[in-house]
């Protein structure tokens, strides 16, 4: 049997890999099934479908702002030709089920969908539900959680918490092979530092003013995000790399520490290996949210993006080099936020939904 399955999301990594991981997930059981993603066409989205080998559409993309601001008028041009664009990919394409794990660029599919009478699964990430997901409760057959807080946030929709889907790949990655990837020396500690799938601008400028300190005692893998600036530094201790993708499980498993933003994904992947971080949150977002609950858990170190964090930073790596055994309990306590059952009761959850 054939199932058809239309996947959704954008903007940013977060909301992409735990589809991906889905897709692979049911072709795993379901080997006929068919996939198609529509995302936009200038986020990471594209490159993370085509390497995962799915079918690929663009579809037009509108944000709309919790404040007041012109763009807004614009977009809501936008969003009624996105929600055309999604009804006729709905009909010509006739998906059994339609599923997101957030963005604004599903809110139309979510809605063509569930007017065109195709069941809906929304998977809510963060631990506080977005603008964007919220438009889409009400259209939505069945919201899934990664965390149990957020079912506040959908007390009229049926809601299930399964925790964040992991790609099984990310489990995959070794050490050898990322030091022949990254060609990587021995005896010297390796730092990974993430910004999200888009990248981010501050911390970019961040590792900038303080990279020729943090050679001396770190190797560097920097993963920048496409279009952000940065500043490249000549030292054999410091690699830049605007996207990462098959190598990024490697990256990962060589690191002693990650800093990151605290976006879900990201969030969820350092879990599944229990990798020691330091985590930066976008100010004033859902990530902030996500922070203060690993915050609470002793599960990594947060660090707000205000002035000074330079010597914070510096502060906070030498404390984990220096103190190994604080390092390990960061990454253990970490780890306690993955539930290597999300991905496939989260199959479970849109199987049913086609009626399995």
């Amino acid at each position: 049997m054939t199932y058809r399955i239309l996947l959704s999301g954008g903007g940013t990594a977060g909301s992409v890999t735990p589809l991906i991981a889905l897709a692979d997930q049911i072709r795993r059981q379901h080997p006929h099934s068919k996939f198609l993603f529509l995302g936009t066409a200038d986020g990471p989205e594209r490159v993370l479908a085509v390497a995962a080998k799915l079918p690929f559409e663009t579809m037009t993309g509108a944000k709309l702002r919790r404040y007041w601001s012109w763009l807004n008028v614009r977009d809501l041009g936008r969003l009624w030709t996105a929600y055309r664009q999604a009804r006729t990919i709905v009909k010509r394409w006739r998906p059994d089920v339609a599923v997101t794990a957030g963005s604004y660029v599903s809110v139309p599919v979510i809605w063509a969908a569930h007017r065109a009478g195709v069941r809906t699964l929304v998977h809510q990430q963060d631990v506080r539900p977005g603008l964007a997901n919220r438009l889409m409760a009400p259209a939505a057959d069945l919201i899934t959680l990664a965390f149990k807080e957020s079912a506040v946030g959908f007390s009229h929709r049926p809601v299930r918490w399964i925790g964040n889907p992991v790609r099984p790949e990310i489990l995959t990655g070794t050490v050898d092979q990322a030091r022949q990837i990254f060609n990587l020396p021995t005896g010297r500690p390796v730092l990974l530092i993430l910004g999200g799938g888009t990248g981010s601008v501050a911390i970019n400028a961040l590792v900038a003013k303080l990279a020729d300190r943090l050679v001396r005692h770190w190797t560097i893998i920097h993963v920048t995000g496409p279009q952000r600036d940065f500043v490249k530094l000549d030292s054999p201790h410091y690699q830049s790399f605007t996207f990462l993708t098959w190598q990024l499980p490697h990256a990962i498993a060589v690191a002693e520490v990650v800093i990151s933003r605290a976006g879900l994904g990201a969030i969820s992947e350092l879990a599944a290996l229990g990798k020691p971080a330091i985590f930066i949150p976008l100010p004033n977002s859902h990530q902030t949210d996500n922070a203060h609950v690993l915050k609470a858990a002793a599960a990594g170190i947060v660090l707000g993006q205000q002035d000074h964090i330079e010597s914070r930073l510096v502060a906070a790596l030498e404390q984990l080099r220096a103190n190994p055994n604080v390092a390990e309990r960061l990454g253990h306590n970490l780890r306690q936020f993955y539930n290597p059952t999300a991905l496939p009761q989260m199959a479970d959850e849109v199987l049913h939904l086609i009626g399995l």
